[in-house]
């Protein structure tokens, strides 16, 4: 039961570890894509190629909304993990709270059984 556990827990942890890179890798792309379009909207002025720059700029923005979707998702996934971590937890005390009724209810039946007094 507590190699169980402790895969589980490990489990989780590495699940854990897995969401907050992937969540600052969310983080970077959107600060990378917010910067590249405000570099777009100051190129905006210069270009002679506005129907060209104006495709790229609402690329640009669709890309940047995929990336904050992810970047929620990701922290959302994060949420779950803890989530999970915590219910593993409260699984694993409930686990020993049992155990320990049980293990006291074996006791007791042992020492009523030595002393005859079933």
């Amino acid at each position: 039961m507590d190699s169980v556990v402790t895969d589980t827990r490990n489990q989780i942890h590495s699940l854990e570890n897995r969401m907050e890179d992937k969540i600052g890798r969310q983080v970077d792309t959107l600060y990378q894509l917010e910067r590249r379009v405000s570099a777009m909207n100051e190129d905006d002025a210069s270009s002679k190629h506005e129907d060209a720059l104006d495709k790229r700029f609402f690329a640009m923005k669709h890309e940047l909304s995929d990336a904050r979707e992810n970047a929620v998702d990701a922290i959302l996934d994060y949420i779950d993990a803890r989530f999970l971590r915590s219910e593993m937890r409260l699984t694993h005390n409930l686990t020993d709270s049992i155990t320990k009724v049980i293990s006291a209810n074996d006791i007791l039946k042992g020492y009523l059984d030595t002393n005859d007094c079933l």
